[in-house]
């Protein structure tokens, strides 16, 4: 317990109101964006390409939309990362930020941005549970913890995709209006 009472403290508040802002209004736009008819027709395009070419999708223009679109909230990321550690070191981008990214959003499941934010919890517990208790891990284990918490890792993503291959949480399907309410608005239009 004193170790989440000394992490609690070690926490910059400022950075991390601003950082909690950011997260929500982020939370905020990707729903909605996956709700609209530019998130379905990203869905179609990544279930079936031919089929969204056929209904006469632009596939190359959605994939430079979605790059301007991640790019932006990669470039948000950045400018708090920068905020957060008051300097940016080309060291710090290594392979295994990437991996991490991609352990989170396998084990959180694709498409789902609450599947998302809970891989996150659960990635950040076990690296802090292991990172606590390196040297009890070291004693019973001959294995160096870094090498003991990739090994963990791997074991959580392949047992993820063995029995829940969507992820910890399943995406849900788009939120649209019902045909009568659709038929509505088109008679009022």
């Amino acid at each position: 317990m004193e170790e989440l009472f000394a992490l609690v403290e070690y926490c910059d508040f400022p950075v991390g109101a601003v950082t909690l802002i950011f997260l929500l209004l982020s939370f905020v736009i990707l729903e909605r964006l996956g709700n609209s008819p530019f998130g379905r027709a990203l869905r179609a395009i990544r279930d079936a390409e031919v089929a969204a070419r056929v209904f006469g999708k632009d596939i190359v223009k959605f994939r430079v939309r979605v790059l301007a679109t991640a790019s932006a909230l990669a470039g948000v990321a950045g400018a708090l990362l920068a905020f957060y550690n008051n300097f940016v070191l080309m060291g710090q981008f290594v392979p295994l930020e990437t991996f991490k990214g991609w352990a989170m959003l396998i084990i959180g499941g694709t498409g789902n941005n609450i599947g998302a934010l809970l891989s996150i919890v659960v990635y950040y517990v076990i690296d802090r549970v292991l990172s606590l208790y390196k040297e009890g891990i070291r004693q019973i284990i001959n294995v160096d913890p870094i090498f003991f918490q990739y090994i963990i890792f791997g074991i959580i993503i392949i047992l993820v995709l063995m029995f829940r291959p969507q992820g910890i949480i399943s995406e849900r399907p788009v939120k649209t209006l019902k045909r009568h309410i659709l038929a509505k608005l088109r008679a009022e239009a």
